[in-house]
This record gives structure tokens, sequence and C-alpha cells, in this order.
């Protein structure tokens, strides 16, 4: 799965310092997101869809079927309320081996 950060970031001129500063994340960890070296955490990708003013969903590009099933399952979850949020989180955590997300 691709996260589209660099096309939102360069589609409104931004440099990294000034993502870093409308998304208090750090300019390093900024780099390696770009660069594909980490994925970014389901805060993280809040963060940024907030700083560029788009849904977490515009975030991903679908490179697959099953990424377009995670992007739709997203959706999904992030109309949940906070309580129904929690929920689905600890029983799908139940649902994986040791728990692992």
């Amino acid at each position: 799965m691709r996260f589209r950060i660099k096309e939102h970031r360069t589609r409104l001129g931004w440099t990294q310092d000034h993502l870093a500063k409308a998304s208090g994340l750090t300019k390093g960890y900024l780099s390696l997101l770009e660069h594909g070296k980490r994925d970014p955490s389901a805060e993280a990708l809040r963060s940024l869809a907030a700083a560029f003013g788009v849904d977490v969903t515009e975030m991903i590009e679908p490179d697959s079927a099953e990424a377009q099933d995670a992007i739709d399952h997203l959706a999904v979850y992030m109309k949940l309320d906070p309580e129904d949020k929690v929920a689905v989180s600890r029983i799908a955590r139940k649902m994986l081996p040791n728990g692992d997300p």
C-alpha cells in the first residue's frame, strides 16, 4: 500500500518543514514516510489528513484489491463514534495472534 503524503504536500506547494509544523510530526519521520521506509501510524495518518484538509482515505493509494478493501473498511471505521471505534479495535485485536496489530 502506498501513502500519498508527498503528492498532497507538493500539490499544496509545502515543504517538509511546513508539513511538520502543520501536522505536529517531525521532518525526519515525514522523510521516512515519503520514501516508503516507514508506514504511518493511524494517528499520524489522521494528523496528515487534517493538515491537508482531506479525508484520511484520500491519503492511501490503492495498489491492489486488498488495499481498496482496507480503504473501504477504514472509511466505515472513521464514521463510527469514539466508543464504537474502541469496541471494534478491541474485537479485532482479540482476533489476531498474540493480539498484535
